[in-house]
C-alpha cells in the first residue's frame, strides 16, 4: 500500500508543500526487497523544490532529470527484504 499526508487538494499558490510517501507491507504477508515509484503533476501549477532522505536501512535514488516536466521517480532497496513499511 502507499500512503501519502497531502491533506487538502486546494492550496493557495505560494504554498510550499511537502509530501511524505509510505510504502506499507505489514498486512501482505510478503517481503519486499526493493521498489519504484513514480510521481507526476502538472508542471504549469507545481514546482519540484527539493527532497528529503528515506528510513535507515534503506537504499534510495531520486530521479529528478525530469522534474522541470512534472516527473519524479524513486527507488528504494533492503537489501534483505523488510515486511515492514519504509517512507521517504
Amino acid at each position: 500500500m502507499v500512503i501519502t499526508d497531502i491533506a487538502q487538494f486546494s492550496y493557495k499558490t505560494d504554498t510550499v508543500l511537502t509530501v511524505t510517501v509510505i510504502i506499507d507491507m505489514r498486512d501482505s504477508g510478503e517481503l519486499l526487497g526493493s521498489t519504484t515509484a513514480t510521481v507526476t503533476w502538472n508542471p504549469n501549477l507545481l514546482f519540484y523544490q527539493s527532497a528529503a532522505g528515506g528510513s535507515p536501512g534503506v537504499t534510495t535514488y531520486v530521479n529528478l532529470s525530469n522534474v522541470a516536466n512534472g516527473r519524479w521517480s524513486s527507488r528504494w532497496r533492503i537489501p534483505t527484504g523488510s515486511p515492514v513499511g519504509w517512507s521517504c
